[in-house]
């Protein structure tokens, strides 16, 4: 698929998450939006209720970590040195609290619609979705193109160690941003995952299908400790993204391996003005590149050092704020941004 290609795959994706036009046009300001038609929002293996303290259960892990590893067959996606900026640029899980610039859907996000299941000292999201209608409804707006399927599985779980949050059962993940913020915990421990795949078609014959896993929390799939003023050193964010796209050119096999793991980060959580984390570092392997990027302020813009492969000496520079999602270079062939993943696991402290 063309370069123009991809960015209408990541356009009608996105439209899932940033949201997805009504049928008929119209806007409804008043409701928030229903789960897409064929969603399923239930979660296996559940005990507690609201008033108990027990933890809830996810059921089980979408992956495990032999996931991760390189699929044979498959060729790193050659990034250039743009690619990977615009990309971590916009990734939530760089930021202890990404502005949103964004005016909202009237779909809104789909995680946002997510049901709640609660009990006093834990918190469960999970669920699998059907996407498909909504991604058309992004592709028609744009060009001449079309998903034939779309599901996305979701499985987050946060304990609380500091707090109550029996008062979230029957709400939506909406309702959860930023649990320190809202003071009902302030430490606890939290793993979120997705599975995405999807397979298009557009007119001119070229077809795609693609996997996307992402995790955040710790390298052995477990949760990792966090509260309202530091993440700990085990916590990681975790993303592959495989695409098979069949054309005149024949058939290619394209991956994407992402990893960001927390070093000694500090963050405080008392104002939605504190962009950054307050001090510590990322380490960053994207592909075939590697670097690390260094905090020293909640508001003072980090710095970045970026190797690229076959490079002895790093790329230097200051990483700006991004208000949206990013559409160009890699990012723009991702079958589920990464982003999302990231925010969805940032609604916890």
């Amino acid at each position: 698929m063309t370069r123009s290609g991809k960015k209408l795959v990541a356009t009608a994706i996105l439209t899932i998450f940033s949201g997805c036009k009504p049928t008929d046009g119209s806007v409804d300001k008043s409701t928030a939006p229903a789960l897409p038609t064929g969603a399923s929002n239930t979660t296996n293996n559940q005990v507690g209720n609201a008033a108990g303290t027990g933890p809830l259960l996810g059921g089980a892990h979408l992956m495990n970590t032999a996931d991760f590893a390189p699929t044979p067959g498959f060729n790193l996606t050659v990034l250039t040195q743009n690619d990977v900026l615009q990309d971590i640029q916009s990734d939530f899980f760089l930021y202890a609290n990404k502005p949103d610039r964004v005016p909202p859907h009237p779909c809104t996000l789909l995680l946002d619609s997510i049901p709640v299941q609660a009990t006093r000292s834990s918190l469960v999201l999970a669920g699998t979705y059907d996407t498909t209608a909504c991604a058309n409804q992004g592709a028609n707006a744009t060009a001449s193109a079309r998903f034939t399927s779309m599901t996305v599985k979701v499985r987050a779980i946060f304990t609380c160690s500091d707090g109550d949050l029996s008062s979230f059962a029957g709400k939506t993940a909406k309702d959860t941003k930023h649990l320190a913020m809202l003071k009902v915990c302030r430490a606890g421990a939290s793993s979120a995952e997705m599975v995405s795949s999807y397979q298009y078609v557009d007119t001119r014959g070229t077809s795609e299908s693609s996997t996307a896993i992402t995790f955040s929390g710790t390298s052995d799939l477990k949760p990792c400790p966090v509260s309202s003023a530091s993440v700990d050193n085990s916590c990681t964010f975790i993303e592959k993204k495989s695409t098979m796209s069949s054309g005149s050119n024949g058939v290619t096999k394209s991956e994407t391996l992402k990893k960001y793991t927390v070093q000694k980060l500090t963050q405080n959580m008392t104002s939605p003005a504190n962009i950054w984390y307050t001090s510590g570092a990322m380490g960053i392997s994207y592909n075939s590149w590697t670097g690390t990027l260094n905090y020293s302020g909640p508001t003072v813009p980090p710095t970045y050092a970026l190797t690229a492969p076959g490079s002895a000496a790093p790329v230097r520079g200051t990483l700006n704020v991004s208000a949206s999602l990013n559409l160009s270079g890699s990012e723009a062939a991702a079958p589920i941004p990464s982003q999302v993943l990231a925010s969805f696991m940032r609604r916890f402290p």
